[in-house]
């Protein structure tokens, strides 16, 4: 049988001797899409190979462009990050035992906390704004050992630069490598950077806007030089909008105040206090969140002070403050400065209508009902047109972008890019996806009785599916709703782990180790909530997971802001569609495809809700799932 088509270019750098369904097509279209220097967004299923793909039709076009173009490799998670890295050093073996010498470079980044050793730093820095600061004081007071270090051995630094411009290395090895070395990984990272012909690291890098122009410098290139990679691009938009957007807690307030003492600055004191009042007024007013005008709400904050002069005072103390902490070898975090700049974001975006202001509560981690402000972005574009409208070209890429105009619209996208759907390479006898009728989480329906039956179908599919099971619910309510009727105690055979709303990633970590390591015996159970850490950022191939049981259909809760989003695009279905359906269903999508990961796998997912086989939602599941759905009626035995 002839194999499919390829570019010979592609080919050389393929490190496979055959080609998985559609892989041939992707190949050619990503690989004249950059010839083209276009944009491309493919939708490609678990199992297709999406890493290697990429990166054989990308490397050809990079190192026939060596001095000019580099790759920009984004994803969400420092896992993803260490799996391009092992496909790219597996494609460099592969191109050595060709016959054939490669210099290329590729780096993984982590921030400068995760790769700094100074012990102040570690304890001190609690975001990457505050790291900076302590690093640069240290470096600048030369009180940073593995900085001095890479001063005093030019001659070993050089070395170990020309050594990391030949190969694939991920973060964490660069980390252990400058710990023998006694070498600072962050700053030998920023030097190596310079000479790496790819780039790979997390969105930040270049969503960030204070980070991406030292960032593109530090690489030596601009943005028109630029391939971008987006993996996993069903995160995109949201990853956008959360850095678009800011809060400023009562919390906050209290601590700006209270640094504000420190300088006896009585007008900022008062400006706090008086802030607090009103904060406090409207808490009285709201159950959960409410949408504030932005004009009014800043005249009542700011009524008797000259802004933005007042808005630059409060900020200038906040300096002062920082510079006074650094001086004190103390965290330099300034309340001060945080609390004007938000109040200086509200005065830039107030005007804007991609922005929604409101006030809301939440839960301190005491467990106390608090209140904060809220800048909420509405248009991922605020953040991506400066980069998509000046890139030299970029491939998203994920499992679960249907549909694919809804991505490219939403993300800026040109007219001209290049949309790809591409088809499962799972043979069908692999996978069974089931619905049930007379089940729904929907609001009105959440009693006694639904409750109960969703445990009774629960347990007699967990009793029916070998080994791991993963029970992923539309919310965390329904996910207590489960709870409170018993569903722990009525799974016999085998342990359940629960997920929990404000676990650390360290517990999580570990529960997760442990829940698959069950699937050496009896087998578990995880129960967790689609949209989740477990329902997204996780794999469990084989029998760490065989089946999947979705509870529900994963709405986000009805709010001042999704009608606010709804409103912003045009408060009509497309409106409905883009601010509540779709990411919904990617949501879903998502967790069912937890345990469907590589061609050997056998999976089933059982989409515990009717909603889920009716025509109009149907549409927004994934194909692969779409197509192979069989409706069952609600009885017991039937699973």
């Amino acid at each position: 049988m002839n194999q499919p088509a390829i570019p010979s270019e592609v080919k050389l750098y393929f490190p496979f001797s055959a080609l998985r369904t559609g892989q041939d097509i992707a190949i050619n279209q990503i690989y004249n899409a950059l010839k083209l220097e276009k944009h491309i967004v493919i939708s490609a299923p678990n199992g297709f190979g999406k890493t290697i793909t990429v990166l054989s039709s990308v490397l050809p076009v990079v190192m026939e462009n060596k001095d000019e173009l580099k790759v920009i490799y984004l994803c969400r998670t420092h896992v993803q990050g260490q799996h391009v890295i092992r496909e790219l050093d597996r494609i460099i073996k592969h191109l050595k035992t060709q016959g054939y010498e490669i210099h290329l470079g590729a780096l993984s980044l982590r921030g400068r906390i995760s790769m700094c050793f100074h012990p102040d730093v570690l304890q001190y820095a609690q975001d990457p704004l505050n790291a900076q600061l302590l690093c640069r004081e240290l470096r600048n007071l030369d009180r940073c050992p593995y900085d001095l270090h890479i001063q005093e051995n030019s001659k070993q630094l050089t070395h170990l630069l020309y050594q990391l411009a030949n190969h694939a290395i991920d973060a964490s090895d660069l980390i252990e490598i400058c710990r023998n070395w006694e070498f600072c990984p962050y700053q030998v990272s920023k030097l190596a950077l310079q000479h790496m012909n790819i780039v790979v690291g997390s969105y930040v890098w270049l969503f960030e806007p204070f980070i991406r122009d030292f960032f593109l410098e530090n690489i030596g290139t601009s943005l028109n030089n630029v391939i971008l990679i987006l993996d996993e691009a069903h995160n995109v938009p949201e990853v956008a909008t959360e850095i678009a957007s800011n809060q400023l807690t009562y919390y906050s307030v209290e601590q700006m105040i209270r640094e504000a003492e420190k300088f006896d600055a009585s007008s900022i004191i008062d400006f706090g206090t008086n802030l607090l009042t009103t904060m406090d007024d409207l808490k009285e007013k709201i159950s959960d969140e409410l949408g504030i005008s932005p004009h009014l709400t800043f005249k009542k904050v700011f009524q008797g002070y000259q802004t933005p002069d007042f808005i630059k005072e409060i900020i200038k103390l906040g300096e002062l403050w920082r510079n006074k902490r650094l001086k004190e070898g103390k965290n330099p975090r300034s309340f001060l400065h945080s609390v004007g700049m938000f109040w200086m974001n509200w005065a830039l975006k107030q005007n804007f209508k991609s922005y929604f202001f409101c006030a809301s509560k939440y839960y301190t981690r005491a467990g106390e009902v608090s209140i904060k402000f809220e800048i909420v972005s509405l248009d991922p574009r605020d953040i991506l047109n400066p980069i998509l409208q000046n890139i030299y070209s970029s491939i998203s890429i994920s499992g679960t972008l249907e549909p694919i105009h809804y991505y490219s619209d939403i993300v800026g996208l040109p007219e001209n890019t290049i949309e790809l759907s591409l088809p499962t390479p799972f043979p069908k006898e692999n996978l069974l996806v089931l619905t049930m009728k007379g089940l729904s989480t929907k609001g009105n329906s959440r009693t006694k009785e639904m409750y109960e039956k969703y445990v009774e179908r629960c347990v007699e599919a967990v009793e029916a599916i070998p080994k791991n099971v993963g029970i992923f619910t539309a919310s965390y309510d329904v996910l207590e709703g489960l709870l409170k009727h018993g569903i722990i105690k009525k799974i016999k055979r085998k342990k359940v782990f629960c997920e929990q709303r404000n676990t650390s990633s360290v517990e999580n970590d570990r529960m997760i180790a442990e829940f698959k390591l069950r699937s050496q015996n009896e087998g578990a159970v995880l129960l967790g909530v689609c949209g989740g850490r477990n329902a997204e950022g996780e794999d469990f191939p084989g029998d760490l997971m065989n089946g999947v049981i979705l509870c529900g259909i994963p709405f986000a809760k009805p709010s001042a802001r999704i009608k606010a989003l709804i409103d912003y695009y045009g408060g009509s279905q497309k409106g409905k569609d883009y601010a509540y359906n779709i990411p919904a269903f990617r949501r879903a999508n998502q967790a069912a495809g937890r345990p469907i990961r590589t061609l050997t796998d056998k999976g089933i997912i059982i989409l515990l809700d009717y909603r889920y086989n009716l025509p109009f939602y149907k549409k927004f599941l994934s194909p692969w799932l779409r197509a192979r759905i069989v409706s069952l009626p609600d009885a017991p035995g039937r699973l």
